[in-house]
């Protein structure tokens, strides 16, 4: 049986909690007479302006407080962790997924199938809902937990049984129709597999999400990542060019249609399947608010229009006397190099030089520049650097997690090391190289 209780971890100065003299190893049990078992329930129970509060103490002493406060306003607490039982894994076995495709020894949070609707709730990330009780959809409904971010895959119960290789993953429109009658607002995803859930598959689900709409706020169709290391795993075929035009085009009638009928656009695609053709990328008022921008939808517009907002900032030639290297992955190569060539227009001195990094790291046609790894980087630039004069590498942000580390546990000190020369990590929203410029000028 799950103990209740969040350990709380920091105590906020000047808060209520700090008056009320609570410490860092404090338990939080319950909240009005509810348990409390994840952050959730302690935003849900401390939204009012009268609460009390058990707190089990570091010496395990068990106090009751009667708090006043205004409504919303907070206790002044963070905790050790979202939730006291840890994170949901995911207990399906996907013929697609990522981490099974992923190299070893690379740091153990890498390897964590999530599967968690608490998450998806609170940070956006996607759940199959397969491990969702009865129980768990209640609470969802009964906390108006929304939205929530669904892989959906295709609405097909046969088909989605087989992807996912889990029974449970049959009944996801119940499960979705379910959300929608409680008002719970949802943002689906499908991976797309050539000669699985493409084609007359990829219609039907788009036109049975149709008819979730509004519960159904967008849908994002986006590519299969397939990395050189799916040895023993089923054989998928990549999102070639056809295929990408294929669906591009089916995805575009849709779009219109919905447009005219619902006033939305409702489905989105990736980058990638523009990236893949050489198509435009559509315009920012297509992407309506970028509702999945995290999965890869929009993001190549948002830096196109943000590079050209910030050259319009450079109303006078830029002086440069050094020599700089920007570092990309492979996709987003052919957009980077006009974006730069628009750039080097109003440059004075060395133009800004671009180095096309591919991933030998993961193999296979992993492409985008997230993944690049710093040993590609350190192997690929060593001899470019040692022939050329270049006195700064520019890596984008998106390289580095939170704690500022590359997919391969490299810090930037330790690539500047490696490399013999100066990094700087710019924002990658397509402002971060003309403002460099413009603070260095």
């Amino acid at each position: 049986m799950q103990n209740p209780g969040l350990i709380i971890e920091e105590v906020h100065p000047n808060s209520i909690a700090a008056e009320l003299d609570w410490q860092p190893g404090d338990r939080v049990i319950s909240i009005n007479g509810q348990e409390i078992y994840d952050i959730i329930d302690f935003r849900f129970q401390t939204a009012e302006e009268y609460v009390e509060v058990l707190l089990r103490t570091g010496n395990g002493t068990d106090l009751v407080y009667q708090i006043e406060k205004e409504y919303h306003e907070e206790l002044g607490v963070s905790f050790a962790g979202i939730t006291n039982d840890g994170i949901r894994q995911c207990h399906n076995r996907c013929l697609f997924c990522f981490v099974d495709q992923m190299p070893h020894s690379l740091r153990s949070s890498l390897y964590v199938k999530d599967d968690d609707y608490r998450y998806s709730f609170l940070q956006g990330t996607f759940v199959t809902l397969t491990n969702v009780k009865k129980k768990d959809l209640r609470r969802i409904a009964q906390l108006k937990l929304s939205p929530l971010y669904i892989s959906v895959h295709t609405i097909n119960p046969d088909l989605r049984a087989k992807m996912l290789r889990n029974k449970q993953a049959a009944q996801i429109m119940d499960q979705l129709r379910y959300l929608a009658r409680h008002d719970i607002e949802i943002h689906a995803q499908i991976v797309l597999c050539a000669g699985l859930n493409d084609g007359q598959e990829l219609q039907k689900s788009i036109l049975e999400l149709r008819e979730l709409w509004p519960a159904v706020q967008s849908l994002a169709v986006v590519p299969v990542g397939l990395t050189g290391y799916r040895r023993g795993l089923a054989e998928i075929e990549p999102i070639n060019q056809d295929k990408a035009q294929e669906t591009i085009d089916l995805v575009t009638r849709y779009q219109e249609l919905f447009l005219h009928r619902l006033g939305t656009r409702l489905v989105y695609l990736a980058d990638e399947f523009y990236l893949l053709t050489g198509k435009d990328i559509p315009r920012e008022e297509d992407y309506e608010g970028f509702p999945q921008l995290e999965n890869g939808v929009g993001i190549v517009r948002l830096f196109l229009d943000n590079f050209a907002e910030s050259l319009k900032r450079i109303n006078k030639p830029l002086e440069i006397s050094e020599r700089y290297l920007l570092v990309t992955g492979v996709a987003a190569a052919p957009v980077l190099e006009k974006s730069l060539n628009e750039l080097n227009k109003k440059i004075k001195g060395f133009p800004i030089e671009m180095a096309v990094v591919e991933n030998r790291f993961f193999g296979g046609l992993v492409t985008v520049t997230g993944l690049l790894s710093a040993s590609d980087i350190i192997k690929q630039l060593k001899n470019c650097l040692l022939e050329n004069q270049f006195s700064t590498v520019l890596l984008p942000d998106i390289l580095l997690n939170e704690s500022g580390l590359t997919i391969d546990d490299y810090t930037t000190e330790q690539l500047e090391q490696q490399l013999g020369i100066k990094i700087v990590i710019l924002p990658s929203s397509g402002s971060g190289l003309p403002d460099y410029l413009l603070r260095c000028n």
